[in-house]
């Protein structure tokens, strides 16, 4: 799991994991057609629409600012 992870340049999380077992047999069914795939770059490839790599939203970016703002003198 850590090479998928460092293939797409992202963090992982404990969900990705899920979504790269699951994604597993859309790989299998590809590989029938096309031998010569190699998992982790299809995996790159289709990262997207495997929902491996989650986007962060507004709000999730607002939050982590609104926590900053209150913690920062503790954190310093």
């Amino acid at each position: 799991m850590a090479s998928v992870a460092s293939s797409f340049g992202a963090v992982w999380i404990a969900d990705a994991s899920t979504m790269v077992f699951r994604s597993l047999y859309f790989f299998q069914r590809a590989l029938l057609q096309n031998p010569q795939l190699q998992l982790i770059s299809w995996l790159v490839e289709y990262q997207g629409s495997m929902g491996l790599v989650k986007a962060v939203r507004r709000r999730h970016r607002r939050n982590a600012a609104t926590s900053l703002d209150i913690w920062a003198s503790a954190l310093t």
